[in-house]
C-alpha cells in the first residue's frame, strides 16, 4: 500500500498507472521540463497522485493549499504562471470561481475519463523528456511576512540529495507507515512525501480529526499502526503537555522541527518513563 485516505488506499500500481495516466494527458497540452503546473487540492489520495503526475510529465509542481486566502493564491497563480491548474470539486467555490478565472486551463481530477482514461498508464521516458537532475521540481511559495510571498524553485537534484540523506539517516524502509502532517504548501511535505514513497513506505495522509487533542492524536497513530511522524515544534509541545502517557508503541520515530524546543516541554520529555520514540529535533 502506497497511500491511506481514511477508508481509501491505493497501492504502488495503482498510484502509479493513475499518475502516468494524467502525466500523459499533461505532455500533450504542453508540460516538460522546467514547466510548472499548479496543485490546488484539499489532501487526499488525489493530490498524491497529481503531484507524481506532474513530476513524471517532467514538470514542477506549484502546491495552492486551499485553506489559504485567495487573494494569497491568485498572486501565487499570476506569479508561478503555471501551464495548467489540477483541482478538483472539494476546493468549493469562490476558490473554483478564481481558479476558472485564471489564464492556465483548469483539470479537473474528479472527471478523470474526460480527460486521461484513454491514456497509456505505462512509465514515461525520462531520458526523452530531456530531464535533467537541474531541472525545477517544485515551487513553493515563502510565507510573504516580510512583503510579497516568493517562490523558492528547488530542482531533483536537491530534492533527491534531501529524501536520501534523510532517509539514511531515519533508517527508512517499506516497513514503515508515515504520517503526511503538514500543508502542502510547507516544504516540510516534500520530506514526509517522498520519505515515504521513495523508501516504498505507506503514507498516511492526516485529515482535520488529528490535530484535535493529543489523545485523539496517539489513538489515530495506534489505528493507522503510524511508525514515523514529522511535526511543528508547537503541536509537538502541545502533545508533550497535554498528553505523554499514550503514544503507542508502534510509533517508532518523531522528527521536530521549525522553532526552538522549549525546556519545559523538552524537560517533561526526558523525564518520561513510557514509551518514547526516537526523537530527532531538526531545528534550523
Amino acid at each position: 500500500i502506497a497511500v491511506v485516505f481514511e477508508d481509501r488506499q491505493l497501492s504502488y500500481g495503482d498510484l502509479n498507472a493513475q499518475a502516468n495516466q494524467i502525466a500523459h494527458h499533461l505532455r500533450k497540452i504542453g508540460v516538460g521540463p522546467d514547466a510548472r503546473v499548479a496543485l490546488c487540492m484539499e489532501r487526499g489520495v488525489d493530490m498524491v497522485v497529481g503531484l507524481l503526475a506532474v513530476l513524471k510529465a517532467g514538470g514542477g509542481y506549484v502546491p495552492l493549499d486551499p485553506a489559504y486566502p485567495v487573494e494569497r493564491l491568485a498572486f501565487m497563480i499570476e506569479d508561478s504562471t503555471p501551464i495548467a491548474v489540477l483541482t478538483h470539486a472539494a476546493v468549493g467555490e469562490p476558490l473554483r470561481a478564481m481558479l476558472d478565472a485564471s489564464p492556465a486551463p483548469v483539470l479537473d481530477l474528479d472527471t478523470r475519463s474526460a480527460h486521461w482514461a484513454g491514456e497509456d498508464d505505462g512509465n514515461l521516458d525520462v531520458a526523452a523528456l530531456g530531464l535533467s537532475p537541474r531541472h525545477l521540481a517544485y515551487v513553493i511559495y515563502t510565507s510573504g511576512s516580510t512583503g510579497q510571498p516568493k517562490g523558492v524553485v528547488v530542482e531533483h537534484r536537491q530534492l533527491c540529495n534531501q529524501i536520501a540523506a534523510l532517509g539514511r539517516h531515519c533508517a527508512l524502509g517499506p516497513q514503515e507507515r508515515m504520517l503526511q502532517f503538514a500543508s502542502i504548501n510547507f516544504d516540510v511535505s516534500v520530506e514526509e512525501i517522498f520519505c515515504a514513497l521513495s523508501s516504498g513506505a505507506t503514507l498516511v495522509l492526516r485529515t482535520a480529526k488529528w490535530i484535535d487533542s493529543a489523545p485523539t492524536f496517539w489513538s489515530l497513530c495506534r489505528e493507522y499502526d503510524v511508525s514515523w511522524v514529522n511535526l511543528p515544534t508547537r503541536y509537538w509541545e502541545q502533545l508533550i503537555q497535554e498528553d505523554l502517557s499514550g503514544i503507542p508503541a508502534c510509533l517508532r520515530q518523531m522528527i521536530v522541527g521549525g522553532e526552538e524546543m522549549g525546556s519545559v516541554a523538552l524537560g517533561r520529555w526526558l523525564g518520561h518513563q513510557g514509551h518514547k520514540p526516537r526523537l530527532i529535533n531538526a531545528y534550523g
